[in-house]
C-alpha cells in the first residue's frame, strides 16, 4: 500500500518546532503527506510551514499547542476536527537537569503532563479513528535517558515518567 494511502491525508506531529519533531515533519511532508505541526514557539512552527508548502506543495497547519496545558487535548481535537488523520506523533518531550529534590514543584507537574499525560491522552483520543479506518498509526518518542543515567540529568524525573510510557505503550496492542 503506498505511505499516503496508508497513513495520510494528514498526519499530526507533536514538538515539531524544532529537532526530532521537525524532521518528522518534514520527512513526512516530502513524502506527500498532509500535516498538522505543533508545539508552543509558532515562530518556528511558522517558518517551518512555509519551507514545507513551499517544497513539498503540501498543506500544512500550524497550532500553537502547550502540551502542559490541562486543555491542550480539546485544542488538538478542535484542530484536527475535520481532517482525516491517519498518523500521529506524539513527540514533544522535556527534562529537568539538577538534582530531584531541588527541582520546582511547577517544572515537575510540567514535565510529567507533556512526557507522561500528554502521550496518554493524545493515543486515547486518535485510537478509534485509526482503529476505525483499518489503517494508519502512531508513534510516540521517548529519550535514551528513560534507560541510562546520565550525569546532571534530573534523574528519575525525566526517566521515570518516559519509561512508564514508554512501558505501556509496548504492552498496549498491536503496533
Amino acid at each position: 500500500m503506498p505511505f499516503v494511502e496508508r497513513y495520510g491525508p494528514w498526519a499530526v506531529v507533536t514538538g515539531a518546532s524544532s529537532g526530532i519533531g521537525r524532521q518528522f515533519a518534514t520527512l513526512l511532508a516530502e513524502r506527500g503527506l498532509n500535516v498538522l505541526i505543533a508545539a508552543r514557539r509558532k515562530d518556528r512552527l511558522e517558518r517551518l510551514a512555509a519551507e514545507l508548502v513551499a517544497k513539498c506543495g503540501v498543506q500544512v497547519e500550524v497550532l500553537e499547542l502547550d502540551l502542559s496545558a490541562a486543555d491542550f487535548l480539546q485544542t488538538l481535537l478542535n484542530a484536527t476536527a475535520n481532517k482525516d488523520v491517519g498518523l500521529v506523533i506524539s513527540n514533544a518531550g522535556f527534562g529537568l537537569k539538577g538534582l530531584h529534590h531541588l527541582q520546582e514543584r511547577g517544572q515537575l507537574d510540567s514535565m510529567l503532563n507533556v512526557n507522561a499525560r500528554a502521550p496518554t491522552l493524545i493515543t486515547q483520543a486518535f485510537a478509534p479513528g485509526l482503529i476505525k479506518r483499518g489503517r494508519g498509526g502512531m508513534l510516540i518518542t521517548g529519550s535514551v535517558e528513560g534507560f541510562m543515567s546520565f550525569p546532571w540529568s534530573g534523574r528519575p524525573p525525566m526517566p521515570l515518567p518516559r519509561r512508564m510510557f514508554a512501558r505501556w505503550a509496548r504492552r498496549s496492542g498491536p503496533s
